[in-house]
């Protein structure tokens, strides 16, 4: 997820850090993929996962008040949007990046 680790989306800046790192011959593709995703499945999905963002960005009042809100009001949405058995649009990005160390 770049929002946890800025910049890891963009070609040029991953490219910069394997050379920081000392790599050469860096070679860096991004991939994008669109798909559908069941309610069902994107719901589990999402469980894991709020918890992380919740605990970066929220500080311990909005946790305290509205943690247990997200989980509840995510299914609902994704449920009057989508259909309870309805397919989610996705497009997911991938950077992928390689590079040699040595001569």
């Amino acid at each position: 997820m770049s929002c946890m680790n800025p910049g890891w989306d963009s070609e040029d800046y991953v490219h910069s850090r394997f050379e920081e790192a000392g790599f050469h011959s860096v070679q860096v593709t991004t991939i994008s993929k669109q798909f559908e995703t069941s309610v069902e499945d994107l719901y589990k999905i999402a469980q894991p996962v709020i918890p992380i963002i919740v605990s970066k960005w929220w500080n311990q009042e909005q946790r305290d008040k509205y943690e247990n809100d997200i989980l509840p009001a995510l299914q609902r949405h994704l449920n009057e949007t989508y259909g309870e058995n309805g397919l989610v649009p996705q497009e997911w990005t991938a950077v992928f990046a390689t590079g040699q160390k040595g001569s």
